[in-house]
């Protein structure tokens, strides 16, 4: 998938859990870890644009995956907390 937005040029590869950032001739790379946190891929251009926005979006992907597994973990409590109240209920 690629998405041109007259400055920078994104370009998912999802099968290789990477994301490429083109702009004015320079590349930089993001891979997407098993746990589920962004990095910033080796051979980075030296162009500060690119690597502020490639760490900008890094850590905002990092602080969204934070959010999502404290979302996740919260309703799991909720989940077993209903459970055991409806396993009470029957055993009445």
């Amino acid at each position: 998938m690629s998405e041109d937005t007259g400055i920078l040029t994104f370009t998912s590869s999802p099968a290789a859990g990477s994301v490429y950032f083109n702009g004015a001739n320079q590349t930089a790379m993001l891979i997407l870890t098993q746990d589920g946190r962004l990095e910033i891929g080796e051979g980075l251009s030296e162009d500060e644009v690119t690597r502020h926005v490639a760490t900008m979006l890094a850590e905002l992907y990092s602080t969204l995956h934070r959010e999502q597994a404290e979302e996740i973990a919260r309703l799991k409590v909720e989940i077993a907390a209903l459970s055991n109240s409806k396993q009470k209920e029957s055993e009445r």
